[in-house]
């Protein structure tokens, strides 16, 4: 049986939040899940999921112009710091439960 890959399945795109506390840019993602909603353009390319063809071309086309990854790469570093560390989102959510449960 094959493995079902988190991108398909998870409505968070956990993997890139935690690779975006890193000093690195993730360069190629795809529109799965959250992630059109929590990486924006300027922080990454976007193809279709299970498009090999368009990853491979958005690989080749950001590693081949040193100036598109500067760019995505200073756009995830704004965006990173413009999302909500867990704890925030957890004090958030937690939140949230309590005023739902409160009605």
């Amino acid at each position: 049986m094959r493995p079902v890959d988190e991108s398909f399945s998870s409505p968070t795109p956990a993997a890139l939040l935690d690779a975006g506390k890193i000093l690195a840019a993730i360069p190629v993602s795809t529109r799965t899940s959250a992630i059109p909603e929590t990486v924006p353009d300027v922080a990454c390319l976007l193809v279709p999921p299970g498009d090999h063809v368009a990853f491979s071309k958005a690989l080749r086309q950001i590693f081949n112009d040193t100036e598109l990854l500067s760019r995505h790469k200073r756009g995830a570093l704004a965006a990173r710091n413009r999302l909500r560390s867990w704890d925030q989102a957890y004090i958030a959510f937690d939140n949230e439960l309590h005023k739902v449960s409160r009605r």
